[in-house]
């Protein structure tokens, strides 16, 4: 199933579920745009994972991408179906790619196994019609996710937050949860990031889950597809109540001096 079947084939995914635990029921419904990150992201996980694919999925176009200029107008009738980068984000993917085919530890992840991999299943507890799309999956193994960060920073604080932040350890608590429910359990769910940041040479952090981030994300995915159930059954999707909140203020860390490293 290719990635654009994937997004028309009608079931819930993650990040409807997502949506719904870290937002409201009402946004669940709503539909994600597609971004230049989005698009970057997707850019990436091709090159890497399927780079025999690269050419026929993606160009690139060095000019101004302004679909009102004749020259693109041009250039669009000449690409098909493929994506279009510009040439920084093309030069960018490449390199990043590269860095990431160059690790050893990457290597062996993807030594065996398929990308780009849809499975779709019936909820055994909710019933609810589900997929995902898993970026790799060594078959009886682990599972691979890759994602792009801006940078990787210093420790690993940076990265707690990202997966706190865009619920990972949920996803990966939903994606095993589909892989146990369609007989193909993996034992591990492996994070690769990939930083976009040239200073730190592109460098890559790869790490696996441990049991309490997965007994956590877990929680929140139990919580979330029950949730959705009920507000299928009920047909209500809410979202905030409009209350005044009284008295507000930031939490300790948010008023704690941040470091300015970031700063041009």
């Amino acid at each position: 199933m290719s990635f654009r079947e994937y997004l028309d084939y009608p079931a819930v995914n993650r990040g409807r579920l997502w949506k719904l635990i870290s937002q409201n029921p009402a946004a669940a419904l709503i539909r994600e745009k597609d971004t230049p990150a989005m698009q970057f992201g997707r850019a990436l996980h091709c090159a890497v994972l399927e780079p025999e694919l690269f050419d026929a999925e993606f160009v690139f176009y060095d000019g101004v991408r302004n679909k009102k200029h004749a020259a693109y107008q041009a250039f669009l009738k000449t690409v098909g179906k493929r994506e279009v980068l510009t040439l920084k984000e093309y030069d960018k993917v490449q390199l990043m790619a590269a860095k990431v085919r160059s690790l050893k530890g990457t290597q062996r992840l993807f030594k065996e196994g398929n990308a780009e991999q849809t499975i779709i299943w019936n909820d055994e507890e909710t019933g609810l019609h589900m997929k995902a799309r898993l970026d790799w999956i060594d078959w009886g193994n682990f599972a691979v996710d890759l994602k792009s960060i801006a940078k990787l920073g210093h420790g690993t604080d940076r990265i707690a937050h990202t997966v706190k932040d865009y619920g990972l350890h949920f996803q990966a608590s939903m994606y095993m949860d589909g892989m146990r429910q369609i007989g193909e359990p993996v034992s591990a769910y492996i994070l690769l990031f990939a930083s976009k940041d040239e200073n730190e040479q592109y460098d890559c952090e790869l790490l696996s889950l441990g049991p309490q981030t997965l007994a956590k994300g877990h929680a929140l995915y139990l919580d979330a597809k029950r949730q959705y159930k009920a507000c299928m059954d009920s047909g209500e999707w809410p979202g905030r109540d409009g209350a005044i909140r009284t008295d507000f203020e930031l939490p300790d860390w948010a008023l704690r001096t941040e470091s300015t490293d970031d700063i041009n």
